[in-house]
């Protein structure tokens, strides 16, 4: 019992705003790094999950580039090559988002039986849709090799840029080959090299909006590359 008839003291208005201020700087901060820390995981796990997803790609892409071949028939007396090249189309990064859908490259795969004539005739594709590229190898003819053939599929996501330059390989008359890089030489074409470049960067909202992991790649093949609009076969 309080027998000096004084009410206990309590705190004041001022002393209430003032800690509600400092509590309030206090959760702010809090906040502030928990969102940062989340922003750098997020930003973590999508890069190494693209640059997973784009060694994947490029692995499937190599492994069907190095079969694009020129179609091969037997005769009686020897075996007849048909120029088929590979088609593609090559200043996709500076289109409207919307006009670069569609197919993107087109080649075939032949394959020789030990008679002579073709085992297989295969088609491979890639296509974009939005930010998604897809890739399929359809079976046109001959046996069905295991483990080859599969329909569109999903291959690289958030793409922002794919851009593609083709430059012929020639034969020289002494046997020489070179690059035609200016393009017009005389000497046959025996295949081409092939650059591929990719930038992709996350979704929009993504907590790091400037990040982007871009590649570079050369392939060596087989057959020709030109250029074309509607790649297919």
């Amino acid at each position: 019992m309080n027998n000096d008839g004084k009410t206990p003291a309590g705190f004041t208005l001022v002393e209430v705003i003032v800690s509600i201020g400092i509590l309030s700087i206090f959760l702010t901060g809090i906040f502030y790094v928990y969102k940062q820390t989340t922003g750098m995981y997020q930003a973590t796990a999508w890069k190494q999950d693209r640059t997973r997803q784009i060694e994947q790609f490029l692995n499937l892409l190599q492994r069907n580039l190095e079969e694009a071949s020129n179609k091969h028939e037997q005769t009686l007396s020897n075996i007849i090559e048909t120029p088929i090249p590979l088609k593609f189309r090559s200043v996709l990064s500076s289109l409207p988002s919307g006009q670069k859908n569609g197919k993107i490259m087109a080649w075939k795969r032949f394959r020789l039986s030990p008679t002579g004539g073709n085992e297989h005739e295969l088609t491979c594709r890639l296509s974009l849709s939005d930010t998604k590229v897809s890739m399929e190898v359809q079976h046109i003819s001959g046996l069905s090799p295991a483990g080859e053939i599969f329909s569109p599929k999903i291959v690289l996501e958030d793409v922002v840029g794919f851009s593609i330059i083709a430059t012929p390989v020639r034969i020289s008359t002494g046997g020489g080959e070179y690059l035609d890089s200016q393009g017009g030489a005389p000497d046959p074409i025996i295949g081409s090299i092939l650059e591929i470049s990719l930038t992709l960067a996350p979704p929009p909202g993504f907590p790091y909006p400037n990040l982007q992991i871009t590649q570079n790649h050369k392939y060596r093949l087989n057959v020709n590359s030109v250029a074309d609009l509607s790649p297919d076969y």
